[in-house]
């Protein structure tokens, strides 16, 4: 700029003084006008901006029929990158969901103490029963959304869930006074989370084709696991100083931030839109509309990889379930670490638990493209084998043992048994048609929060009649032998039930040309 604008610019603030002091009503009309031109020009602006984010969405499109490009794609043509984007937000707002489920385990005592719970007490009341209000007493209302998945539309769904769940973190921190507005939010909490997996894994099924889900899936169970551990781990430090309240709050906060990119960044996918049987009803224009029924859930539960899949759901959850109620206090209590020790000891079963739902569906995709059979095996022998790092990790001195000993054997029991947490939904949305998806994911949901809820109650009777926790923690983890059987099991049942899905969808979708 040359001298003179740069004097005019200086100028200004006393021009406008001075304005003010000789005429003050002319002076607040001008203000007014500047004030409405300089909002035309910001809508402008935005009207621009909108205009060139449509037209990149538009360009990002597979080739095809392009359209108009300021309407927004058709969300069954959305591209790889923008399903990638979609996705990235899903896990980030998963983990968050997550952050608070295992939150109080590292305070479990220090919460005993404030609501005047005796050991025995805070075990049951504190871990077996706020555990069943997390898991099982929430199911009634959340299967609901299992059914709604296949039916309505999904980002909106998963986007108030995200709502929800941040709204009871931080509701658990100012609300929770008495024990049953604890075991009340806990509820919710539990609704939240619960109600969001067939809602999410619905919309993978339709964002990804069968060899690229459990790849996918894996981002999901590496995002829940990372979400589990890190909110463990920040209850684990800040706890001990602020008291147990004050991790529920900073783990609510993010989620209501979460909200605002789900609505901006995702998008929901047409139906059947990555299934090969449905493939020209799509590129025709189509839609594949079938509604769930009471007679598609009865045809669902006979296919025996189905039935496989909810048999091995409760033996495979139960010791989740108690290790993510008790693993942490025992270790601080019974084994003698610190508070901090034991959180960053159970930090790194979550990353041992991280790395294997990674690593568990980049291998199950690539057993399933090579044999179907195969991913079922890797499967059952990856949580079978489960069974004896965890086994070590509890009976052990770990106080005497080498440190370098403890924390691979501790790793190793948070990675192989999963393996299987990443494959087994890729696996049930493979076997069966849209429609069915979301119905058959949260039956598989009910029983493995039943799982999860039952744990630390068996636990407890467990602990009443051996006398202790180290005894009922290594029965409970023993049920990962039985969960091993079952899906090896579906090595022989996984290739003719992918046939029949595929044969049932052709069918349905030369029903829907006609």
């Amino acid at each position: 700029p040359d001298l003179g604008s740069l004097s005019r610019y200086v100028r200004r603030p006393f021009d406008e003084a001075r304005a003010w002091i000789r005429d003050p009503a002319r002076a607040f009309k001008a203000q007014r006008a500047s004030a409405r031109v300089k909002a035309r020009a910001r809508l402008l602006t935005r009207a621009h901006a909108h205009a060139r984010r449509q037209a990149r969405r538009s360009a990002a499109l597979r080739v095809g029929d392009l359209g108009d490009p300021l309407t927004p794609p058709s969300p069954g043509t959305m591209s790889s990158g923008l399903n990638m984007q979609a996705t990235l937000v899903l896990c980030v707002s998963y983990g968050l969901l997550y952050s608070v489920q295992n939150m109080m385990a590292p305070n479990l005592t220090m919460m005993a103490s404030e609501f005047g719970f005796d050991e025995h007490e805070r075990d049951l009341y504190l871990g077996a029963n706020l555990n069943m209000a997390f898991s099982v007493v929430c199911l009634p209302l959340s299967s609901v959304f299992a059914y709604a998945a296949d039916v309505y539309n999904r980002k909106w769904m998963y986007s108030r869930l995200v709502l929800v769940g941040a709204a009871s973190a931080l509701m658990m921190a100012f609300s929770a006074n008495t024990y049953m507005m604890l075991f009340f939010w806990r509820t919710v909490s539990g609704v939240a989370i619960t109600g969001a997996i067939p809602v999410v894994f619905s919309l993978i099924a339709d964002w990804y084709g069968p060899e690229q889900r459990p790849k996918a899936s894996s981002g999901l169970s590496a995002a829940m696991g990372a979400g589990v551990i890190v909110g463990q781990i920040l209850a684990g430090f800040v706890g001990p100083i602020f008291g147990w309240r004050a991790p529920f709050v900073l783990a609510s906060l993010p989620g209501f931030v979460a909200v605002y990119f789900i609505n901006k960044y995702m998008h929901e996918p047409t139906r059947g839109a990555k299934e090969e049987a449905l493939e020209d009803l799509i590129k025709k224009g189509g839609s594949y509309d079938k509604k769930p029924t009471f007679g598609t859930l009865i045809r669902a539960l006979r296919v025996p990889t189905n039935v496989l899949l909810l048999l091995q759901a409760l033996p495979g959850t139960i010791p989740w379930g108690v290790i993510f109620v008790y693993l942490n206090d025992f270790l601080a209590q019974e084994k003698g670490l610190t508070i901090q020790q034991a959180t960053m000891l159970v930090g790194v079963f979550g990353i041992g638990a991280a790395v294997g739902g990674i690593g568990g569906g980049i291998l199950g995709a690539r057993m399933w493209k090579r044999s179907k059979p195969l991913m079922p095996m890797l499967m059952g022998g990856s949580t079978a084998l489960g069974v004896l790092p965890m086994v070590y990790v509890i009976g052990s001195d770990l106080k005497t043992m080498p440190v370098l000993v403890t924390i691979s054997m501790t790793f190793l029991a948070g990675l192989l048994p999963n393996i299987n947490g990443s494959c087994v939904r890729p696996l049930l949305l493979n076997v069966n048609t849209p429609e069915s998806r979301g119905t058959m994911i949260g039956a598989m949901t009910l029983v493995a929060n039943l799982g999860r809820g039952l744990g630390p109650s068996i636990a407890v009777m467990i602990m009443d009649t051996m006398g202790g926790r180290a005894g009922a923690m290594q029965a409970a983890v023993y049920a990962w032998l039985i969960c091993g059987v079952f899906l090896l099991t579906m090595a022989v049942t996984v290739t003719a039930d992918v046939k029949r899905m595929t044969l049932a969808m052709k069918h349905n979708a030369s029903e829907m040309a006609v």
